[in-house]
């Protein structure tokens, strides 16, 4: 096996259930400002917490829509010998790549155990 691919692959769930909450609690606001009209007085400290506490909901719920929108952090890595095989008491070079396949910033740590080994780190510019 010349090539070893790992990959993460998980579902991403779909940002239309927070989407349809923020459409009707939108909605559900607007009826409630029509229906009582003491939420439009604005000097109580009543309304002006519950001002706070809705912002503070739709807010919440617009960060986990585009949260969720993102979707996962997917990464592969290959490694692959630079001549096409692992050779048992002989130099060998391999190639380790990684590719972050999302749209998040990804960090991981790589650990290489080996015996008699001599490591040559070379970085790619990308």
């Amino acid at each position: 096996m010349s090539d070893v691919l790992v990959a993460l692959s998980i579902a991403s769930p779909s940002p239309i259930l927070y989407i349809t909450t923020l459409i009707v609690g939108f909605i559900l606001l607007l009826v409630l400002l029509a229906k009582f009209p003491t939420l439009r007085n604005f000097r109580k400290k009543q309304t002006l917490i519950m001002y706070f506490a809705a912002a503070s909901v739709f807010g919440l719920l617009i960060f986990l829509t585009y949260d969720t929108n993102l979707g996962p952090t997917v990464v592969t890595s290959t490694i692959t010998p630079s001549d096409g095989s692992y050779k048992f008491g002989a130099v060998c070079q391999f190639i380790i790549s990684v590719t972050n396949l999302g749209h998040r910033a990804a960090n991981f740590y790589l650990v290489l155990t080996a015996v008699n080994a001599s490591l040559l780190a070379q970085n790619q510019p990308d």
